[in-house]
């Protein structure tokens, strides 16, 4: 079955090479999906918030946030995302 649709990725916007790897926001379109799976058919928690998450959850999102702010970048110098990773 083809979830393209009810992930609502649009292989131009979402990826950088056609379809063959997700840009951060096909990504967060992807993690968004699986998080509602994983929610709502496996009901595991949310762990965000426990100490031992919390500080690597930080952490992570602020690493997203800048690889964000890259690629919104690169769209509005290029029009398109070709990069993925920050240094």
């Amino acid at each position: 079955m083809n979830y393209i649709e009810d992930i609502g990725l649009d292989w131009y916007e979402h990826s950088f090479n056609a379809g063959l790897h997700l840009n951060v926001f096909g990504a967060e379109l992807m993690s968004q999906y699986f998080g509602g799976i994983l929610r709502n058919e496996f009901y595991l928690p949310d762990r965000r918030t426990e100490p031992a998450a919390k500080s690597h959850w930080h952490t992570m999102a602020e690493q997203y946030h800048r690889l964000i702010a890259v690629q919104q970048e690169e769209i509005k110098q290029t029009g398109r995302v070709s990069s993925f990773l920050i240094n």
